[in-house]
């Protein structure tokens, strides 16, 4: 654990984009969740007599403010893991630091998660670096990967320490190996589709039934995904009109219902088609990430799948993966036949990275492989390409 002179690290998690998670080190969860939005009224210098009205809202309060009325504009300073304004994240910062977790930035170590990023991730780290020690003081930083966070969490569990993570969440969906517990970036790829896409079909589908439609919105079609819509293990025999299953009814905002058929699995099947090159079926794109990687772990990687993310969890999704796989990957040489493919999925997944932070950042060890807030003050935020490259 930390020494006693220092105060307990703090862990940030913003792996997810919709959502910041913030905490202590060695916490069994996040202390503060909240979403990663911040809003500001719509009409500046109105004067509301009565009312204290700030410039600028964060997280939960912005929702809060615009459930009835729509007070304020809204804006995500990230989009897909990239942080696209970073003035609003010094200000998510800002909020779970001073609000959420009543601290002084200054007086704490500071863990801070991402996601596997393209090559640009060395730019958005140095950024990220940069806020902490310039705007917020922190004595010590560390940055890590949410897909390896996320195994030591699962440590006491896994028996390989060679595991493919596949983690897909509203815009993307990001297939990296390990070895060893390290991520091995030169294999890793990621895929332009995401519960985003799911959720356009579904509208797509649904609005082509008629008029009692017209009142269907991105957030009742999501909702609507997430109650309803499923992974066929074998979407031929689902489609045969001789297959008996049951529509499903559903209540729209207005009142009127809406019934939900072969829609509840066409949307999914996008995940499991080759829509070009660039966009490969998640099956194959797993198979291309495994012949990347050495002889010597690609049965190790076969043989353990653990998935994570939002648009991972429709029922059903983790059979057909396995089916699909069995389908183009055979069991490596010299293994038995019968050597299956293994896919999971974990309980609260959903906190896993924080968690993983969490537990790393309450080792003894943890501040050996911090950034200085002495060598940043030396040598600035390249510091961050050298500890993270």
């Amino acid at each position: 654990m930390a020494s006693g002179d220092e105060k307990v690290a703090i862990v940030i998690d913003i792996s997810s984009s919709k959502v910041t998670r913030a905490g202590f080190a060695g916490d069994d969860g996040p202390r503060a969740v909240f979403p990663t939005v911040v809003g500001r009224p719509r009409f500046q210098g109105v004067i509301c007599f009565g009312r204290n009205v700030k410039d600028v809202y964060v997280g939960d309060e912005v929702h809060e403010k615009n459930k009835n009325y729509k007070s304020l504009m809204a804006s995500n300073p990230m989009d897909d893991g990239l942080v696209t304004n970073w003035d609003d994240m010094e200000k998510i910062w800002h909020h779970a630091f001073y609000e959420e977790l009543k601290v002084e930035p200054e007086e704490h170590s500071l863990l801070v998660t991402d996601r596997f990023l393209p090559p640009s991730v060395g730019d958005h780290r140095e950024m990220m670096t940069q806020i902490a020690f310039e705007t917020f003081m922190v004595p010590r930083l560390f940055h890590d990967y949410a897909e390896s966070l996320s195994l030591y969490m699962y440590s006491t569990t896994d028996s390989s320490s060679d595991v493919i993570r596949v983690h897909s969440n509203d815009t993307s969906t990001t297939i990296t190996p390990f070895m060893h517990h390290t991520p091995m970036r030169h294999a890793a790829t990621r895929l332009k589709i995401g519960g985003r896409d799911i959720t356009c079909s579904l509208m797509s589908k649904l609005s082509a039934l008629g008029d009692n439609t017209s009142a269907l919105t991105p957030e009742t079609a999501r909702d609507m995904k997430e109650d309803l819509c499923y992974v066929a293990l074998d979407p031929d025999r689902e489609s045969d009109p001789n297959t008996p299953w049951v529509e499903q009814p559903y209540k729209l905002p207005d009142g009127r219902m809406i019934s939900v058929g072969e829609e509840r699995y066409q949307v999914t099947e996008d995940i499991f088609t080759t829509r070009s090159n660039d966009v490969p079926s998640i099956q194959q794109a797993i198979a291309q990430v495994i012949s990347k990687c050495d002889k010597s772990i690609r049965a190790g990687l076969r043989s353990e799948i653990i998935l994570s993310g939002g648009n991972t969890r429709f029922p059903g999704y983790k059979e057909r993966l396995a089916k699909e796989l069995d389908k183009i990957l055979p069991p490596p040489e010299g293994w038995h036949p019968e050597c299956k493919i293994r896919v999971t999925n974990r309980a609260d997944e959903k906190n896993a990275a924080w968690v993983g932070g969490a537990i790393l950042a309450s080792l003894s060890t943890f501040r050996q492989h911090c950034i200085t807030k002495e060598l940043y003050d030396e040598y600035g935020p390249v510091t961050s390409r050298w500890m993270w490259p």
